[in-house]
């Protein structure tokens, strides 16, 4: 039987609703996050996990919970490079100040070639590439 990985992202934040940069700058789940949660842990009931890879922030975990609480044989696993993209001096500043680097499309494409050197002090994006794939190979062997 081949893995199948449910990629889920966390619910809305208090800094997405304030539509600001949220990487490694963590806040809590709004009430419709936590409703739009509790909705996908309602369409995951009935998948059979044998495992739940978390990023140690408290809004991953949060929704990690939410969706466990019907998988209560499986405990979540906090790694570290699952964690988002570090926006550097960035982070909580209004979405919009990312302009100041570039435009959306230019910096998504550069993030994902891995060729963007980053926020100000922040991570350049092929580290955040290398991390994250080292992160889903070593889910993958541990799940042969």
């Amino acid at each position: 039987m081949p893995l199948r990985l449910h990629l889920v992202r966390h619910g809305q934040t208090t800094l997405n609703a304030e539509e600001r940069v949220q990487g490694w700058d963590d806040s809590e789940l709004t009430e419709a996050g936590l409703a739009g949660v509790r909705e996908t842990a309602e369409a995951l009931r009935e998948v059979e996990f044998v495992a739940a890879y978390v990023s140690p922030l408290g809004r991953t975990v949060a929704t990690a919970d939410e969706i466990l609480a019907h998988h209560p044989h499986v405990t979540p696993v906090l790694d570290d490079r699952l964690k988002e993209l570090h926006f550097g001096s960035y982070e909580s500043r209004p979405n919009l100040s990312l302009l100041e680097v570039g435009d959306f499309a230019t910096i998504g494409a550069g993030i994902t070639a891995g060729t963007f050197e980053g926020f100000g002090g922040g991570e350049h994006s092929r580290d955040f590439i290398a991390r994250i794939t080292q992160a889903f190979d070593d889910i993958v062997a541990a799940h042969p």
